[in-house]
């Protein structure tokens, strides 16, 4: 579902705010911040894929679960709100979006990393470092 058409695009751009409006009315994750990250459409424009980010992380399963019950009633309202813009409302499928906690991961890892600095010229491993091939500087 990637390298959507224009037309993907803007479905996917409906949806997610009307998803969106539709999670606040209903109050879905009440004891959480519900967030609809991304939409992906299929080509044939008859299902999304909905990436909902929760936080705090520990109740993205509580959360999930509860749009998995109410999600008839999400296709429902969403049909009522589209019915003049879609010919046929998609099927929903959602999805955890990790990316910020994949994200701090990755960050952490970089942070934890011991990286040496480069030797400065005038010390005594600077030319060895210079005989590897290594740029710095000076040579731009």
């Amino acid at each position: 579902m990637h390298n959507e058409s224009q037309r993907q695009k803007q479905v996917s751009k409906i949806i997610q705010k009307d998803i969106g409006e539709i999670f606040q009315i209903n109050s879905i994750g009440k004891d959480s911040l519900v967030t609809i990250t991304s939409v992906k459409s299929a080509p044939d424009l008859g299902l999304c894929r909905i990436y909902v980010s929760v936080f705090p992380p520990v109740k993205q399963y509580a959360v999930m679960e509860e749009i998995e019950k109410k999600s008839s009633m999400i296709r429902s309202e969403l049909g009522k709100r589209v019915r003049h813009q879609f010919r046929k409302v998609p099927e929903l499928e959602y999805f955890i979006d990790n990316t910020e906690e994949e994200a701090a991961e990755i960050e952490q890892l970089i942070d934890s990393l011991d990286i040496p600095p480069a030797p400065e010229e005038g010390d005594e491993n600077y030319d060895d470092y210079k005989d590897e091939g290594r740029l710095n500087a000076d040579d731009f």
